[in-house]
């Protein structure tokens, strides 16, 4: 097996990750990191959970300390994710260099992200939305970024950043290395890749398939104005904690006033 050592991530930084009980790399971190430290754009496939935010945040650090005048953009389609980025990145770097990273998301004071704007960071964690924000008030100038890391891109399309991601585009650089990060490879993924990425790396970090026996998985096909009937059904037949998963905050809520008033 190797170490970070072996895949190019000097002493100084395998130091902090030995300090993080971070000791051998995944998969995903041994396909990707070589070929992000050669300059390559990427185009991966890899789920949640399996190191992929060290494949991109690791060399982002240790090309950041080589060159103060470079500039990263990372872009995460929700504020939880983009906050656990920023974390991750905040354990690699010296106390000194954490002002050197942004993160720009919703519900957070945008005066606060303008101050610390003004400061030139080199790191940027941030959601769609923020950035153009930030872009239109005129705080944000995307010029010098060198590296653009989209990180859960199906999530992103998903959740209707097409637009968004289109728009922030016009204000990068041509001459940049893009990451692109994706649980799956879709044909609206390779289409994104194809307008951002130049002749990409494709790597694909396969997981191993764990069965889990005392799982029962069952399909219930019925008409939407059913469903609702369907689920106080099933609810009926359970004791203990259930979770209910829907597509929308929105929806959510409804749901929740809805079994609110079912008892």
């Amino acid at each position: 097996m190797k170490n970070f050592l072996d895949i190019g991530i000097p002493a100084e930084l395998t130091g902090v990750l030995d300090r993080l009980n971070i000791v051998n790399p995944t998969e995903i971190q041994e396909l990707s990191i070589p070929s992000a430290l050669r300059g390559d754009d990427i185009l991966a496939s890899a789920q949640t959970g399996t190191g992929k935010t060290l494949s991109f945040a690791l060399p982002i650090v240790m090309s950041l300390k080589a060159n103060a005048n470079k500039r990263a953009l990372i872009l995460s389609p929700t504020r939880e994710l983009a906050t656990q980025i920023m974390k991750s990145i905040l354990s690699l770097v010296d106390e000194r260099d954490k002002s050197k990273a942004v993160l720009l998301i919703g519900g957070e004071p945008k005066t606060r992200q303008e101050k610390a704007l003004r400061k030139q960071p080199q790191i940027i964690v941030a959601t769609p939305g923020r950035v153009i924000d930030h872009i239109q008030s005129g705080s944000l100038m995307l010029n010098n970024t060198t590296r653009l890391v989209l990180d859960e891109t199906d999530k992103m399309l998903e959740m209707g950043f097409v637009e968004q991601l289109n728009e922030i585009q016009k204000y990068l650089p041509k001459n940049k290395q893009t990451l692109l990060f994706s649980a799956t490879i879709s044909k609206n993924v390779e289409t994104v890749a194809n307008r951002y990425l130049n002749n990409p790396k494709r790597i694909n970090a396969h997981v191993a398939q764990v069965n889990h026996t005392q799982i029962n998985q069952e399909k219930i096909f019925v008409e939407d104005k059913d469903r609702f009937k369907h689920l106080l059904a099933e609810l009926s037949l359970r004791e203990g904690s259930v979770i209910i998963f829907v597509s929308t905050k929105s929806f959510t809520e409804k749901l929740a006033k809805m079994l609110k008033q079912e008892g």
